[in-house]
């Protein structure tokens, strides 16, 4: 500033045609040639806070408000008719004297010319239509002049564009708290059409927001909030919100002061982070739960089996209790350990091979009868030649577990019958039928919920598991899953699979090693006729 202080007369006026110079109490000693041509040049040896109100800084009584401010944009707007704003950055004179070198801002021609203000004073014209004066006149030739507006227009450009590409709601408010720009993400958070929120007040904008929550926060006031926390200098304040209009979603807003005095407002959409953690903590406490039980009991029944002393009987019968229990905990580890791999991998490690139906109806007979079931399982009389496209460990796994679900839920020695509902060119069905309990509507819909089961005294065995993890691998390898049941009546469920379309040459198609000439797989995503 060591050659602005030797700057007097004519010389400041001519560098700084809208300068304001106070001295040490903040009472003007001078203004810039253009401040006096708009007639406010007789007001001097009055207080700068006489003549102008102070946006920028907040404090602004003292001379040390200004110099704790240091060197950022400054906002003034005179108090006369005009309401002419400036901007600008103070700098400091050696005898303790501020010069504010200032800009006027305006945001139309019919605005420039109403204000008395001329474009030769104006060195830009962006796109948005707000011109800016660099602080002195300045002579641009027209190519300058265009070439500066072509720079100014592409900067713009890039800012909307990176705008457009953010996740989150952004609407930037002037000094004036008035919305100058929102992109697409807060049209669509806050239910605006295209180009109608320009202009809201942030008061207005608020009302907006308070409108569409939920009832139970209609009550606050979340920018005012986030306001007050930012004069406290709580910068990273955050609020979340409910909304429930237009639909339900869980909304996080936070709030930022711009250097121009203005303020952006954050608003991003958390619903699906928000519903994750709540099924993370879900999940953990679940399997918390299901592992303590089986671990209670073998703890107990170890504890008695050290300590106490039993008839033969009895310490048999305790060992069985914690062989059972030890087992059960097992199954849930494994089966936790199974959905967490299949989930990871998104069936990367699944090897899809033409698979006859016959050999898989066998293969799921002989894990019944490893499994030692009391329930009758009746299977298909006849068995088309099919060829199926699955992984034949995890499609066996699947139909296993539920047909280790009818099992449970069927009273000792009720039947459970495999058949084949459907199959064309496309798809085959597999279909599971027990005369159990049922389930209600209500229960159909959660039943592939972890941990959860239909018997909610846990009298039956089980993990809670078998049917999401059934779910999992029929939906990866191209299937679907329908559930039907009725209580007091029995449940059937219902597997499709993918089927593959075979011209064999010689031998029968059933057998797996004959030739296969052609082969067409249905794809992952080919659309389901349900």
């Amino acid at each position: 500033m060591d050659s602005t202080l030797s700057l007097r007369g004519d010389q400041l006026n001519r560098a700084f045609p809208f300068h304001v110079w106070v001295d040490e109490d903040l009472h003007i000693r001078s203004m810039g040639s253009s401040l006096w041509a708009l007639g406010l040049g007789d007001r001097l040896n009055q207080r700068l806070d006489g003549l102008f109100d102070i946006k920028r800084p907040q404090r602004h009584a003292t001379m040390k408000d200004w110099l704790q401010h240091g060197h950022g944009l400054c906002t003034l707007v005179s108090k006369d008719e005009k309401r002419l704003q400036l901007r600008g950055s103070p700098e400091w004179m050696d005898d303790g004297s501020m010069l504010l070198v200032v800009a006027p801002v305006v945001t139309s021609m019919a605005d420039m010319q109403g204000k008395g203000l001329k474009l030769k004073d104006f060195a830009a014209h962006d796109a948005a239509g707000e011109l800016l004066l660099l602080g002195r006149t300045m002579a641009l030739s027209a190519d300058d002049a265009m070439r500066m507006a072509a720079k100014s227009k592409a900067r713009l450009a890039q800012i909307e564009a990176m705008l457009e590409l953010c996740d989150a709601g952004v609407a930037y408010f002037d000094a004036d708290e008035r919305l100058r720009y929102q992109n697409k993400v807060l049209n669509g958070l806050m239910c605006f059409m295209p180009g109608e929120a320009l202009g809201l007040s942030l008061t207005q904008f608020e009302d907006r927001l308070v409108g569409l929550l939920s009832p139970a926060e209609t009550q606050r006031n979340p920018i005012t909030e986030l306001l007050i926390a930012e004069g406290a200098g709580q910068n990273d304040a955050v609020m979340e919100l409910r909304r429930e209009r237009p639909c339900y979603a869980v909304v996080q807003v936070s709030l930022r002061r711009s250097d121009d005095g203005g303020h952006v407002v954050f608003i991003r959409d958390v619903t699906r982070e928000t519903e994750t953690e709540r099924m993370k903590s879900d999940f953990l406490s679940s399997a918390a739960h299901e592992l303590r039980t089986p671990m209670s009991s073998i703890l107990g029944y170890a504890e008695l089996l050290l300590h106490r002393p039993m008839s033969e009987e009895r310490r048999t019968e305790a060992m069985s209790i914690v062989l059972r229990q030890s087992q059960l905990m097992m199954r849930i580890v494994t089966e936790l350990l199974d959905l967490a791999r299949i989930e990871a991998r998104q069936g990367r490690d699944m090897e899809r091979k033409p698979t006859p139906l016959k050999r898989l109806l066998e293969q799921i007979a002989q894990s019944q009868l490893e499994a030692g079931v009391s329930h009758p399982l009746s299977l298909p009389a006849e068995c088309p030649d099919a060829l199926l496209l699955i992984d034949e460990i995890k499609a066996v796994q699947a139909v296993s577990e539920v047909l280790d679900n009818a099992r449970q839920y069927s009273e000792p020695g009720q039947p459970v019958a495999l058949s084949i509902a459907a199959a064309d060119d496309q798809w085959l069905t597999l279909e599971i039928r027990d005369r159990g309990i049922g389930m209600t509507p209500e229960e159909v819909s959660r039943v592939c919920e972890r941990f959860w089961r239909a018997d909610p005294s846990r009298h039956n065995p089980g993990t809670g598991l078998g049917m999401s993890l059934c779910k999992e691998i029929i939906d990866l390898q191209g299937g679907w899953m329908e559930i039907d049941s009725e209580p007091g009546q029995g449940t059937r469920v219902r597997l499709s699979l993918p089927v593959v379309t075979v011209a064999a040459i010689g031998g029968s198609p059933m057998d797996h090693n004959s030739a296969i000439a052609t082969t067409k797989v249905p794809p992952l995503d080919a659309p389901h006729p349900r």
